[in-house]
């Protein structure tokens, strides 16, 4: 029983967090290859005065040789 409740609080817990999600968009490249010469853009609105907190997220192929990868992000 104390496993079903907690996992009704748990559950309740994802529902009622509300990330209000402007733009969440996904690049897919050729050949599982991104040339460091190729800028890639994204637009999204934004209001005057309007504050937003950005996330970025990178997903990479197991097979990446390295343990980092080195990103430039211009606002």
């Amino acid at each position: 029983m104390k496993k079903f409740f907690v996992l009704i609080i748990i559950t309740a817990f994802f529902i009622s967090c509300n990330s209000n999600t402007v733009l969440k968009e996904y690049k897919k490249f050729d050949d599982i290859s991104w040339n460091k010469f190729d800028i890639l853009n994204f637009e999204f609105p934004v209001e005057k005065n309007e504050g937003l907190d950005f996330y970025f997220a990178l997903r990479h192929h197991t097979d990446f040789p390295y343990s980092f990868i080195d990103v430039n992000i211009t606002f």
